[in-house]
């Protein structure tokens, strides 16, 4: 038991021999508080610790004190760093960017590796594994929202049981030669392009893939132009 010390002492600190600390305890319950109860083999090395724990309290108030201090200029300074100037024209580009985001999302046009897995009829046991390979070997593209990849419809061909058209690769390794995000390439396929009369990349890639790939060229050299 923490024993015998009578030096002056925090509040709520007991120490004392066996009865000292027992009384302690018997006193009413709503009016003593909580307790941690340390027992030490020897007095000696109960002295030390009861002193220690002493040095403890008294220092935890200002360490409390310095600690929430920390927390609130912690708070000021990112709240003054979050608010920083931003140029008419990034805001544009924000603007920009996420109408195409939204003009991608809305288009009816992307399902899931496992709605295509639905379609094509692929192994029941890893049916989303297909499209996610076409992926990984550059077949395809894919745009991610809150975590989930959606493949786009039109790349895939009906006609041989909805594996990508083979002229995707040609056209996706010439998109993102210029740096085009999926969201970008996305975009491309499904917006009206003047190389190509105002019809949509997607609609010619059955019927006229060749074109598509001479469009995607003529995309590649604007945005490498600027």
């Amino acid at each position: 038991m923490v024993a015998n010390a009578t030096q002056m002492r925090p509040r709520h600190i007991v120490s004392g021999g066996a009865e000292e600390v027992a009384q302690e305890f018997s006193r009413p319950v709503v009016s003593r508080p909580g307790y941690v109860l340390v027992t030490m083999p020897y007095e000696r090395s109960a002295k030390t610790y009861a002193a220690l724990l002493r040095d403890v309290a008294q220092l935890l108030p200002e360490a409390f004190e310095s600690a929430q201090k920390a927390k609130i200029e912690q708070v000021i300074e990112a709240l003054s760093t979050a608010v920083v100037p931003v140029s008419s024209e990034a805001l544009i580009e924000a603007r920009m960017m996420a109408e195409t985001r939204d003009e991608v999302l809305n288009s009816g046009q992307f399902l899931t590796a496992q709605q295509i897995a639905e379609l094509a009829k692929y192994s029941k046991t890893n049916p989303s594994s297909q499209p996610i390979r076409w992926k990984q070997a550059g077949a395809i593209f894919a745009i991610k929202q809150k975590g989930v990849h959606y493949f786009p419809l039109f790349a895939l061909n009906p006609e041989d049981n909805y594996r990508p058209y083979k002229a995707m690769a040609d056209i996706l390794r010439i998109l993102r030669s210029v740096s085009l995000s999926d969201f970008g390439i996305a975009s491309w396929f499904i917006a009206d392009s003047s190389y190509l009369d105002d019809r949509a990349p997607k609609d010619l890639l059955a019927s006229d893939p060749e074109q598509v790939i001479a469009a995607a060229l003529d995309e590649a050299s604007e945005v490498s132009h600027g």
